[in-house]
């Protein structure tokens, strides 16, 4: 996928709701992945965890994909570093880094480890979906 390829206004809501949609059912229990606005939260108790603001990442540059990936990646990351803690366990098994591939036109493939090998690989995000209302 190219620049040109990634729709413009990107919406932090429906990001964080999609990403939410798709973790909180693959944490551990110890974890509570949910959306709040345009922020992805992954609780661990109710005054410990992370929120990734998804709005903040989202048109920082020129270049939409690059920042969607930045945003998905940061997600991924906070989300598994709260499982981290929580547990004292790598997670997914063997701590792979979160990875994205933006190769195919109008999705995104997301997960945990690589394109080759996921260790735990998320459903695909639909770009489309991603759009906010005009």
């Amino acid at each position: 996928m190219t620049d040109s390829d990634a729709p413009a206004g990107l919406d932090a809501t429906r990001l964080a709701a999609e990403l939410a949609r798709r973790l909180a059912g693959v944490v551990p229990a110890a974890v509570t992945v949910r959306a709040v606005g345009g922020e992805l939260r992954a609780d661990i108790d109710p005054v410990c965890g992370t929120a990734t603001l998804l709005g903040s990442l989202l048109g920082e540059s020129d270049d939409p994909l690059a920042d969607l990936t930045t945003a998905i990646l940061a997600a991924l990351a906070a989300v598994q570093d709260a499982v981290l803690e929580a547990t004292t366990d790598p997670w997914p098994p063997g701590l792979p880094l979160p990875h994205v591939d933006d190769s195919e036109p109008d999705r995104i493939r997301l997960g945990y480890g690589d394109a080759w090998q996921w260790a735990l690989r998320l459903d695909d995000l639909d770009l489309r979906t991603l759009v906010a209302e005009p």
